[in-house]
């Protein structure tokens, strides 16, 4: 979650030395590896960002659509999309600390999720994804490549309404001075002095105002049948896509790409089996059950994604530490961390759906 706010906020600083709105689309949680023929979900965010050089909102913006495309390799399906508007969210006052509250953050997705809505397929975004070459990112933005879209079996649209209004002259969510921005993005890995040098109006700047609206959306996907390692994109923009020779220049919409191996082998949905001493596990589908047969004063279990975020913390009740992941967080693979005393044990548990 914070490597994705580091690229937001990187997108931003851009955006507030021309007064612009973009698109930038960021994966929230996505397997690496998923089983032959499974359905498993994928959490993706598409940043809605306007920048300006003011505390104010530089030129007006006004979006009525969210549209989302994956592109995904033959014997691949996305059979359904739903999407959650947040316009309360305030990135820069979660990362104005030097230690962000990563698990307040993971709070904040999981009331995403229980609101969420479908959204509707969209035939003619799925016609006017190919014939065009865009520029695809990974998750971290170190690494981007030049995709012609032609190249990919098959694209999957979805599209659904939204109300994101911002006028000219009006105040932006975040205002600060432009060193804060600064010392921001190099904290985060932004190279500040090569960002002056390709925008030398940042010299007189000395406020910048910028507004992050994120949309989370939530695709169903069912992998092939074959044991084999795909390349999945994401496309997202909150505006309408027009034909490809048209919007060449100007589109503002933003891609991802994931890359994913698919297994022959099941993976194991359910297992108990002794940890250490005096610790039972049973693991299911859709999390853990941990069972501390001894007393101890710190029984507890942390959970990790992928990435090393905690993501939830449970202490023990009645010698028991349950997590239920079902409804609160996508599937995909977590490492559960079981302190029981001065034993410490890790865990890995694929959820699936």
């Amino acid at each position: 979650m914070i490597r994705l706010l580091k690229f937001t906020f990187a997108v931003a600083a851009a955006g507030v030395l021309i007064g612009c709105s973009s698109d930038r689309c960021a994966v929230i949680d996505h397997p690496s590896e998923v089983q032959a023929d499974s359905t498993f979900d994928v959490v993706l965010t598409n940043f809605f960002v306007n920048g300006s050089p003011s505390a104010t909102v530089m030129t007006a913006a006004n979006r009525d659509s969210i549209h989302i495309a994956a592109g995904v390799p033959s014997g691949w399906d996305v059979l359904s999309a739903s999407y959650c508007v947040d316009t309360s969210f305030n990135i820069a006052t979660v990362l104005r600390s030097s230690t962000p509250d990563t698990a307040a953050l993971y709070t904040q997705l999981a009331t995403y999720l229980t609101s969420i809505t479908p959204m509707t397929p969209d035939a003619p975004l799925q016609d006017a994804m190919t014939g065009r070459t865009i520029k695809s990112h990974d998750n971290t933005n170190k690494t981007t490549v030049s995709v012609n879209t032609s190249n990919i079996d098959k694209w999957v649209g979805f599209s659904a309404p939204v109300n994101i209004v911002l006028a000219a002259g009006t105040k932006q969510d975040t205002t600060m001075p432009k060193a804060d921005l600064l010392k921001i993005l190099g904290a985060n890995g932004v190279d500040t002095a090569a960002l002056k040098t390709s925008q030398p109006l940042l010299t007189y700047i000395t406020t910048v105002g910028f507004t992050v609206i994120p949309v989370v959306i939530t695709l169903k996907v069912k992998a092939s049948a074959d044991a084999v390692n795909d390349t999945l994109y994401y496309y997202s923009k909150s505006a309408q896509m027009l034909s490809a020779s048209s919007t060449e220049t100007i589109d503002i919409g933003d891609m991802v790409y994931v890359p994913v191996s698919i297994v022959a082998a099941a993976v194991k949905r359910s297992a108990i089996r002794t940890i250490g001493q005096n610790v039972v596990l049973s693991k299911n589908s859709s999390g853990i059950a941990v069972q501390f047969t001894n007393s101890s004063p710190s029984q507890s279990v942390a959970i990790y994604n992928m990435n090393g975020t905690l993501v939830e913390r449970i202490g023990a009740v009645n010698g028991t530490a349950q997590w239920n992941a079902s409804g609160r967080f996508a599937a995909g693979t977590y490492v559960a961390r079981i302190a029981n005393g001065k034993q410490v044990a890790t865990e890995q548990i694929s959820i699936t759906r």
